[in-house]
């Protein structure tokens, strides 16, 4: 419920279970899998209950052409039952411009 450019992540093993962006994003989603080397990967893994806030290349959770010259930043989470809960942060407006 805000203007900021916010995305919460829900995975498991198998991916994506929901997304909830902000409106501040337009219409941009985080992929349908996970890329093992992001923080959620690391959450899953049971490596950190509560992961540092992290600054991620965006193709590591946009599936979009040139989305790499962007970075997210990004805080993971293990949940009790197993999953990785994921804030992630657009840092550039202007990723939003061209993909949202």
């Amino acid at each position: 419920m805000t203007r900021q450019p916010l995305i919460i992540v829900a995975q498991d093993l198998a991916g994506e279970r929901w997304q909830w962006p902000s409106i501040g994003v337009g219409q941009l989603r985080v992929r349908d899998d996970i890329d093992l080397r992001s923080s959620a990967s690391l959450a899953l893994a049971g490596l950190n209950k509560v992961g540092a806030l992290r600054k991620e290349p965006a193709n590591y959770w946009f599936d979009r052409r040139h989305v790499e010259q962007f970075d997210v930043r990004v805080q993971s989470i293990r949940t009790a039952e197993g999953e990785a809960l994921t804030l992630l942060r657009i840092l550039d407006d202007k990723m939003i411009e061209i993909y949202g």
